[in-house]
Formats: C-alpha cells, structure tokens, sequence
C-alpha cells in the first residue's frame, strides 16, 4: 500500500478464502530471516492435506542465533505437522 503497509495471510487462509483445491504437490520455500515459526502455524492444514510436499528451508546461522533458535527446533516443529525426509 501507499503507506508502506503489507497486508498478510497465512496459506491456509489464502486457500479457504479463494476456495481452492489443495494441489496434489505442494513446493513451500522458506526464506523469512526468523518468522519460520510463523510460517509453519499458518500452512498446517496445507501441509497436512497435500499428498505431495517439498519443504526448502533456508537456515543461516546469524539469523537463528538473533531469534534465540536452533535449527533442529524447526525441523520439529515441521515434522510435528507432518512426517517429512530431510
């Protein structure tokens, strides 16, 4: 916007809102500088539903020691929603 505001959703929301199909593959790539956490509450369903997922995280080292986070907390965090291969 003008003002420099952004509007956000979460995926989840984005998909019930425009009422489409989940797609049979799922490619989420991840690269939010410390707001992973947020990002994996808000595409649980999409994760969760897909038959298909590709998840790229992106991890930097300088970044997780900024937001006090350790790389195997989103692995969990991830895998918690749903079994994944890393």
């Amino acid at each position: 916007t003008k003002e420099g505001n952004t509007a956000v959703t979460s995926l989840d929301a984005w998909f019930a809102q425009n009422e489409i199909e989940l797609p049979l593959l799922v490619v989420l790539k991840i690269d939010v500088e410390g707001q992973e956490d947020a990002v994996f509450r808000g595409a649980q369903h999409l994760l969760k539903q897909c038959q298909n997922c590709v998840v790229l995280l992106e991890i930097h080292p300088d970044v997780l020691s900024a937001s006090n986070m350790q790389a195997e907390h989103l692995f969990e965090q991830a895998e918690a929603i749903r079994p994944l291969t890393w």
